[in-house]
Parts: C-alpha cells; structure tokens; sequence
C-alpha cells in the first residue's frame, strides 16, 4: 500500500492573506496602494529601485480595504515595493513583487504678477475725519461708503491715533456702487507716494475700490 502524502500551504497563525494589490494616485514623489485584506491587520510597504526594497514607504490598520500612502519616491523612476504584514517574517508574510512609474518632477509655474493700481486721487468729494481716540472709524467708513460710488472720498485720521480692533471695510452702499470712485484711508490726510509698501512706521493707508 502507497501512502500519499499531501504537502499544503497554510497561512501562519494571526496571519492575514493580503490580495488585489493595485497601486493608483501615482504622482512624482507618492502614491496609493490599495489592498484587500482577509481580516484585521496592520500592513507596511517596503519599497526599492530593486527587489531588495531597502525602506519602509507606508502603513496602514484596517480590515477588509486597506489604503497605504507611500512617500519619498524618486521622480521618472521604476519602483519595486510588496505589501508585507506587521509582525511575519517575508516571504510568507508578503505579498509578491509588485511595479510602479513615478511621474516626472512636477514643476512649479509661478502665477504671473497682478498689477494692482496704487495711483490716488487729486481730489476728493468728501473728507469724513476720525476721533483721536480712533472709536468711529467704521462709522466714517461707513459713511464714506454710503456716498456716490462715482466720487472719491477721503477717511482722515488723526496723526498718532492707534486704531487697534477689527475694522469691516464693507461694499458701496449709496449709488452708483459699482462706479469708479475710490475710498482712501489716510493718517491726518497724509497719502504716501505712489507704490510705498505699509509698515509699522509708515502711515496707515489703505485704498478701497468696490467688489
């Protein structure tokens, strides 16, 4: 009589199987990896230029759905990487060799500069002036903005006020809202230079056109 021996692979105690590795979101330096898992388990990535991987990418605990971010890829390379379970020794606790393209490095395209009008008024229609103690400012603000949107209107402060708080600098509200006329806020009436950028030295000036 033969005996017949059957020689089968099972699975180590409090191991998981790991399958349906599918790696998406790829970019230049990172990408997902996406797992099935056959219960709960923490998961890792190892990740190389070679089959000898070299670093730990990413990890994740879950059960059922695991997503992994790996990080501290190379730009325009071929990445090997493997899902491995926490707490097993490879090979029978990871999956197989699994490839991925990064992107080429992304580059960084400046926004073109916007040009922003800083040439003031000659005249104004209106002057509305501010307490030394700087309380009505908002009120004369407001002020200032209930009048014609088609005439400039000056909000004077008195030198040497402190006007500490938050200030709501609010829409036109009187007619022509959307006209050309602006609304300047100056120190004792004083308008800095064309194109002087504020500091904490300088006086405080700021320009309001309506949205």
């Amino acid at each position: 009589m033969k005996l017949l021996i059957l020689l089968l692979s099972i699975p180590a105690f409090g191991q998981v199987t790991i399958s349906n590795v599918v790696s998406n979101a790829v970019t230049d330096r990172s990408a997902r990896v996406n797992v099935d898992l056959s219960g709960a388990a923490t998961v890792f990535v190892q990740c190389g230029p070679t089959t000898s991987y070299g670093q730990r990418c990413g990890a994740s605990s879950g059960s059922t759905n695991s997503v992994i971010l790996i990080t501290g890829l190379a730009p325009s390379s071929t990445v090997n990487y493997r899902v491995c379970q926490t707490g097993h020794t490879p090979p029978t606790g990871c999956t197989a060799n699994q490839t991925l393209n990064t992107s080429a490095a992304a580059k960084f395209t400046p926004t073109a500069p916007v040009v922003v009008d800083t040439t003031f008024p000659s005249s104004f229609a209106n002057t509305f002036p501010v307490n030394a103690n700087c309380t009505d400012l908002s009120e004369q603000i407001a002020l200032a903005a209930d009048e014609d949107g088609d005439d400039n209107q000056l909000v004077s402060i008195p030198a040497g006020a402190e006007c500490g708080g938050i200030t709501t600098l609010g829409a036109k509200t009187g007619e022509n809202p959307n006209g050309t006329g602006v609304i300047v806020i100056a120190s004792d009436g004083v308008i800095s230079p064309v194109g002087t950028r504020i500091s904490e030295d300088s006086d405080l000036l700021i320009r309001v056109k309506s949205i």
